[in-house]
Order: structure tokens, then sequence, then C-alpha cells
């Protein structure tokens, strides 16, 4: 069971590095869109479209690895007010809650990826349809067993300070 949560651990970090170096592609298209336009050389038009698609793959290529490192939003304020048997509870139901939402989630963006199989998206630039989908049902997918890990483990879902029983 280690060396599948290694190797899911690997993937995970793998996906984040991608969204990374996709943030700094993004950065890069802006800058040389902005400067192409200040200078009067024309309008790239492929640059907000190439820009529209990695904005949805750093969001679900990057989810899974901020989830593992704790890095997502919750309402500290309400968690301090729980004793620690009930902020447990409550941790459980949330990761239990979360992880079947997200499992539903990763089936429906599985089928909308699918039944764009053969549609062609045209914009600045034709792209098959399903290359807009695709990090949908791989992030929840990833998101699922995330929120299944702090389900079944002894980590908190809301670090160290706001540990379980």
């Amino acid at each position: 069971m280690s060396v599948i949560l290694s190797v899911h651990d690997a993937i995970i970090k793998a996906l984040a590095v991608i969204a990374g170096a996709l943030l700094l592609f993004m950065f890069a298209i802006i800058v040389y869109d902005v400067t192409i336009r200040g200078m009067g050389w024309g309008v790239p038009v492929w640059a907000v479209n190439t820009t529209e698609y990695a904005l949805v793959y750093v969001t679900f290529l990057a989810a899974p690895w901020l989830l593992r490192q704790k890095g997502h939003v919750f309402i500290q304020t309400v968690t301090g007010l729980l004793s620690p048997r009930l902020k447990w509870w409550t941790e459980k139901l949330v990761c239990l809650i979360c992880g079947a939402m997200c499992l539903m989630l990763a089936y429906r963006a599985g089928v909308v990826t699918i039944e764009s199989f053969g549609e062609i998206e045209i914009t600045a630039f034709e792209a098959p349809r399903w290359l807009r989908y695709w990090t949908m049902p791989v992030g929840f997918s990833f998101l699922a067993i995330e929120f299944a890990r702090f389900l079944f483990s002894r980590d908190s879902l809301y670090g160290a300070d706001q540990g379980g029983l």
C-alpha cells in the first residue's frame, strides 16, 4: 500500500510542477501579448485562448497537491470553537462529503470529456474540445483520493494546530 501512496504522491507532485510551469508560460504569454500590442505590432489572437486553457489546467492539476499540503481554505474561526472530539467528527464528515462530491464531479467531467471526443472547438485556433476538459476528471479523481486519505488516516485536514483526537 505504501508503494501505491508513494506513486500517488509522485504523480500529484508532478502535476503540481506542470501547473507551476504553466503559470510561468501564462506569464510569458501575457508579457508577450502586452508588449506586442503596446508596440503596435498587432494582436496575437491565440494568446487569450491559450491562457484560458492554461487556467483550467493549472486549477485542476495543482488542486490535489494543494490539498495534500493543507493549503486549502477553511474557516478556522469555526473549527477553533469546536471541542476536539466534535472537531474530529466534523473533519471526517467534511472529508466524506468532499470526497463523494469529487467522485461525482470526476464522473461527470469524465463523461463530458468522453462525449467531446471528435468535436473541434474553433476559437482563435482549432483544437479538439476534449483538450479543454481532460484535466477535470483527473484533478477531481486525485482530490477524491486525497480526501479519502484524510478520512482514513490520523493526519488532520486542518494541519497540526487543528488536529483531531
